[in-house]
């Protein structure tokens, strides 16, 4: 094993795990907990893309373990430049994006508990995660000391959480009312829960780039595993919950489990449920440090960005691109909180919404990059199914992407937040490529003052 391996197999799995396991489910139960019996159906989809994906980003982090930049590189590889940089620039921005997810949820919190003082929220909810994100600056080794602290405070309050749910699903015994209970449900309902489940699994394919950095050799297998893991206790959680008589609950995805805690353990469920929140949130955004930060890396060592992005500094990490992501994600918190000032309706759900967008667009394009270094013989042939497999993926999440983006298709009105989620997907999109234009023509200036300077020495 060469040097630069920096985790063991071991250390890989439960960093997989901790970081994406928490938040996600917590943020996202709730839309497939509304469909009763058809949120069985949306569980399964969702799980069955990610599985491609799992499948998918496996199989290429085999075939090129040393590569940098995940999605990034496949789509370069495949599709050249402009290829490259669109999944490059798409993977990374879904990080800052859903960075502002954190304070919205904490906020929602704090004013269900008191709506007097909504505005105050607003800003101690961003405040408490910008001073998060300037902590998870001072280094790799303070990351790591920062995501084991928080991550106990995590795990204690998420074991909690399931006894309060075994607790609550022992006493209603709802099962068999919520499975076959009637909800209206309508297209975009079902495919937004389907949508908005992908949260649950989120980082499954930014783990994949750190497969030159694992003592394993098969990496393909150790990814599979923290999917089939997830996947079990996913699966466990969901039936334990549909024991819990959801009409007392009544609640959409943001404050499902507020509820819980407040309905099982009152007043002290609800404090014990805000730490776990922040500490989850802390944890995850040490983590995005040490992920995130790696997408935009590439992009400057293949000069689409300045490449002193790309620097490390005296102790062997890349600090100025964990500086560049930071400040990146602290800019999005605060257009967060402008949202929220504005009055824009669930700003959660739209923000939420415009992550997941880009995460199917970076799973779209890795399933494309594959196929074609497969027929190119670049990695290994594709077998039938698993080729099929892929296939049944793209289709389900091209429909969805269509159905949530383009209400009328179903029959339901345009509303504001698909303008607003429209044109802030072109705009966060368009921006990178605005940079990379830039950046372009300065270093064709630079190239052409050079050419000149050299041409008079001549003469």
């Amino acid at each position: 094993m060469t040097e630069k391996n920096t985790m063991s197999k071991k250390k890989f799995y439960l960093f997989s795990l901790n970081y994406i396991m928490g938040f996600g489910f917590i943020a996202t139960i709730g839309k497939i907990m509304e469909l009763h019996a058809l949120g069985l159906v949306a569980f399964m989809i969702t799980s069955f893309v990610v599985l491609c994906v799992a499948l998918a980003f496996s199989r290429a982090a085999d075939a090129y373990p040393d590569a940098l930049g995940g999605s990034y590189y496949y789509a370069k590889k495949s599709g050249g430049r402009h290829g490259g940089f669109y999944q490059g620039w798409t993977q990374y921005i879904q990080g800052p994006i859903l960075s502002i997810t954190a304070p919205l949820f904490l906020a929602a919190i704090l004013k269900e508990i008191d709506p007097s003082r909504a505005i105050l929220y607003d800003f101690l909810s961003v405040g408490i995660f910008i001073l998060i994100t300037v902590i998870t600056t001072f280094g790799y080794k303070v990351s790591l000391k920062f995501i084991a602290i928080s991550s106990i405070l995590k795990w204690i309050v998420l074991t909690v959480s399931v006894g309060a749910i075994i607790y609550l699903a022992a006493h209603d015994n709802a099962f068999h009312s919520n499975w076959v209970g009637s909800t209206k449900v309508n297209a975009i309902t079902f495919t937004g829960a389907v949508l908005a489940f992908i949260y649950a699994y989120g980082g499954v394919e930014s783990i994949a780039s750190l497969a030159g950095e694992v003592e394993v050799q098969k990496f393909r297998k150790l990814l599979l595993k923290v999917f089939f893991v997830l996947f079990s206790i996913y699966f466990v959680f969901y039936l334990i919950f549909m024991g819990v008589n959801m009409s007392i609950l009544n609640s959409g995805n943001v404050k499902l489990f507020q509820k819980i805690f407040t309905v099982s353990m009152g007043t002290a469920g609800v404090v014990i449920y805000t730490i776990g929140i922040i500490g989850n949130k802390m944890s995850a955004r040490a983590s995005n440090t040490i992920t995130t930060s790696r997408s935009v890396v590439v992009l400057a060592q293949d000069d689409y960005l300045p490449k002193w992005i790309a620097k490390k500094n005296k102790k062997g990490e890349y600090g100025i691109s964990i500086y560049l992501n930071s400040t990146i994600s602290i800019i999005m918190m605060l257009l967060g909180l402008l949202l929220e000032l504005l009055k824009v309706d669930d700003t959660f759900n739209l923000i939420l919404d415009i992550g997941l967008f880009l995460f199917f667009s970076q799973y779209i394009g890795t399933f494309i990059s594959l196929m074609i270094l497969s027929k190119r013989k670049e990695v290994a042939k594709i077998p039938v199914w698993e080729y099929i497999m892929y296939l049944i993926a793209i289709v389900i999440m091209v429909v969805v992407l269509v159905i949530v983006m383009v209400p009328p298709i179903t029959g339901q009105p345009w509303q504001l937040k698909n303008t607003i989620q429209i044109t802030s997907l072109l705009g966060f999109i368009g921006a990178g490529y605005v940079i990379w234009g830039i950046h372009a023509l300065m270093n064709k200036k630079r190239k052409n003052k050079a050419e000149l300077a050299e041409a008079k020495e001549e003469k």
